[in-house]
């Protein structure tokens, strides 16, 4: 009789413990696909920001070819202006430091 008593009290507490560890184990599941949702949406998020940037730089490309020059009168423009602020050195004075230094060098 004994012997039933323990396999009863055996049994009631792995019942226990096999339901709280799936109690457990659902909420585990539910914040993962939770996360994954979110993971999902951030993606998609990301491919639909992309794809707008790709559009972007294309319309840019394309402004560009048909109106270089304005293109190239405001990068002079805005590198004068980081000149100003900043104290930007212009890259053809870098070059040409370079190749001087390079010539001398060689001589």
């Amino acid at each position: 009789m004994s012997e039933l008593i323990h396999a009863d009290i055996f049994f009631f507490v792995t019942t226990l413990v096999v339901i709280i560890l799936g109690f457990f184990a659902t909420i585990v599941f539910v914040l993962v696909v939770r996360i994954l949702l979110d993971i999902r949406r951030a993606i998609h998020s990301l491919r639909k920001e992309g794809e707008d940037i790709l559009g972007d730089l294309h319309a840019l490309r394309s402004y560009v070819k048909k109106n270089g020059h304005i293109a190239i009168l405001a990068s002079s423009v805005v590198r004068g202006a980081l000149r100003v602020i900043g104290g930007v050195q212009d890259m053809r004075a870098k070059r040409a430091t370079r190749r001087k230094k390079t010539q001398e060098e060689d001589d």
